[in-house]
């Protein structure tokens, strides 16, 4: 949910308000921040719950699997020697073990993968987040610094409409002073011209009386008019000084975040070097996976086209007899059971460690399952297990010789499964100490990117040894600001 204030809207400059101005400003950019982040990390919280259902289903597929070793081993050595029946459960007791031991470890290494993950996505989003907050806002600086330059253009039109009609009236008082020295010049000759006639002189000098007092009212007036335009006019130059105080200041604003989002985007450039870095291991991991998976599934395919050979060969023998045809495969297992196998691989490729218990498995399994091939040509049997040739002598004699094998070849099967199980733990190790290097190395890399942004918002310079480049940037940003 976006939220939604009034502080997100443009505020009237005022020189009483400068620090309410930038207090607003940084809530803007806390908000936005704040925002993205969270939407960012519920997303992520989903995909890390859908991750650790799948590592805990495989850890439950494996702990089955040592289980079913444990049964089969247990199953194996009835029937023998009580000193080699001790020596069995001694061997198999620390397999298990080492097998939990190695899940343990396993389980921690997932963990501790994910934590770094956890806190690199964390950077990650905090960075973004705050650059875009800060490019947002200031857009709208510069928005509100338009403005400022809008409104002081127009008091300095209405300035300049007062200053043309104080000078009018400057020009009004002037005419009106002269007409009124006149006047008393012609009323001083009138009274000297009038003095010999007293009667006549009294009225006229009455009736100069009353034009005198309305002409000093007149001029009492015109006196006030300018007072108070003159007090207008300082009223209107404090403002222009104030307006022209505050864009210096909003401009400095401005050039200070350019600033800012300069050095942002040279670490920005950093971060996305890393991420295609990232994005190309993952590819080349990815491809090695779609690799191992085709090369599986051409095994399932090759080992059911044999079984299908060995039941129609099985076929083909009792039939005359009058005997069942068997519905195990070459080595024992049910169509059932190799189902169950097969989704069992196909959960194990999620790991990227099964690469090469499935090679070894395949090479094995072409060794040890290849069926007997019958010639039409001549009387006998090859058997690839033993290589050795074997007369044909009847179909009694066929099918005893075949079960034999497959006694063999269920025996080498176990054989085969603990190899590959302690092969693929060893590559699971390998690959889970490399995962790990890199989450530490990609850690120490975003660690300094993290400090660079810190020590470029005080306006420390750059201390690092590995980076001479960034450090005589961060010099030169001091120096031009001094």
């Amino acid at each position: 949910m976006a939220i939604h204030s009034d502080i997100f809207y443009a505020v009237l400059p005022s020189t009483d308000e400068v620090g309410l101005q930038w207090r607003i400003s940084e809530l803007r950019v806390a908000l936005r921040a704040s925002e993205s982040a969270r939407l960012e990390s519920e997303l992520e919280t989903e995909a890390l719950r859908k991750y650790v259902a799948e590592v805990e289903a495989a850890a439950a597929g494996l702990q089955s699997r040592v289980q079913e070793l444990e049964h089969l081993m247990t199953f194996s050595m009835k029937g023998e020697s009580k000193e080699l029946e001790q020596l069995r459960t001694k061997i198999v007791m620390e397999v298990s073990k080492e097998a939990r031991s190695q899940s343990s470890r396993a389980a921690k290494a997932i963990a501790a993968a994910r934590e770094a993950t956890m806190e690199l996505d964390k950077v990650k989003r905090h960075a973004s987040s705050l650059i875009k907050a800060q490019e947002e806002e200031a857009e709208k600086l510069r928005m509100e610094a338009a403005e400022c330059r809008t409104l002081y253009h127009a008091r300095a039109v209405q300035l300049q409409a007062m200053k043309e009609q104080i000078e009018k009236l400057e020009q009004n008082l002037k005419n009106s002073s002269n007409a009124t020295t006149e006047v008393m010049k012609a009323s001083q000759e009138d009274m000297l011209s009038l003095q010999k006639s007293l009667e006549t002189a009294k009225m006229e000098a009455q009736n100069k009386s009353k034009q005198l007092a309305d002409l000093l009212e007149a001029f009492e007036v015109q006196a006030k008019a300018l007072e108070s335009t003159e007090n207008r006019l300082k009223e209107v130059e404090s403002e222009k000084a104030e307006l022209r105080n505050h864009s210096e200041w909003l401009e400095q604003q401005v050039a200070e975040l350019q600033s800012q989002g300069e050095v942002a985007a040279d670490y920005d450039h950093e971060l996305r070097k890393v991420r295609a870095m990232l994005g190309a291991e993952k590819q080349h991991l990815l491809m090695e996976l779609s690799t191992l998976r085709h090369g599986n599934h051409s095994l399932q395919v090759e080992l059911v086209e044999w079984q299908e050979k060995f039941r129609n060969l099985s076929q083909q023998v009792s039939a005359p007899m009058g005997i069942r045809a068997p519905n195990k495969g070459i080595d024992g297992f049910s169509i059932g059971d190799l189902s169950e196998c097969q989704s069992k691989a196909e959960s194990q490729d999620n790991y990227d460690c099964s690469k090469s218990a499935t090679e070894e498995k395949a090479m094995d399994g072409q060794e040890c399952m290849t069926p007997t091939t019958k010639d039409t040509i001549r009387s006998s049997t090859i058997c690839s297990c033993q290589r050795r040739l074997v007369k044909q002598n009847g179909n009694g004699s066929l099918s005893e010789h075949c079960c034999k094998i497959s006694g063999r070849k269920i025996c080498g099967l176990q054989d085969h499964r603990t190899r590959g199980n302690l092969h693929h733990q060893t590559s699971c190790n390998l690959l889970k100490d490399d995962l790990l290097a890199a989450a530490h190395r990609e850690i120490v890399k975003l660690k300094e990117i993290n400090q660079c942004l810190v020590n470029a918002r005080q306006g420390k310079m750059w201390c690092g040894n590995s980076h001479p480049e960034k450090e005589n940037f961060f010099r030169t940003e001091e120096k031009r600001r001094a």
